[in-house]
């Protein structure tokens, strides 16, 4: 007994009707999930490559370093802590250019230049 009549309204007829509703609620709100998800993914994906190529540049450049090639700079705009690690990776070649350049003029026999030593210069306190 599924239709029971009150005036003119029938049970049954309402609860097909919530049920249809219900129905496209559910529907409307996979698509929203799958949505989101896939939103999700893509940011992720761009935040990650954002991160990882800069730091994939910093450590080529660190291990042409290591293997003593010297290039000439770490091409990072970045304004974070991965650009200053490029800026300071930057001063870090410049410092190794200078002291090249003074040893292959003691080796060619200039004793004139002065010697500037990094120590010497005041820290910058954390």
């Amino acid at each position: 007994m599924d239709r029971f009549q009150s005036g003119e309204i029938y049970w049954g007829h309402i609860t097909a009707v919530f049920r249809e509703n219900a129905l496209e609620i559910i529907y409307s709100l996979l698509i929203v999930a799958l949505v989101c998800c896939l939103l999700s993914i893509l940011v992720t994906f761009v935040a990650s490559s954002t991160i990882s190529k800069p730091v994939t540049i910093i450590n080529s450049f660190i291990r042409d370093l290591s293997r003593g090639k010297i290039a000439n700079q770490v091409e990072i705009k970045n304004k974070d802590e991965i650009g200053e690690m490029a800026k300071e990776l930057n001063a870090l070649i410049e410092n190794l250019k200078k002291k090249a350049r003074l040893a292959e003029n003691i080796a060619e026999g200039d004793l004139t230049y002065q010697i500037e030593l990094v120590s010497c210069q005041p820290c910058n306190a954390v």
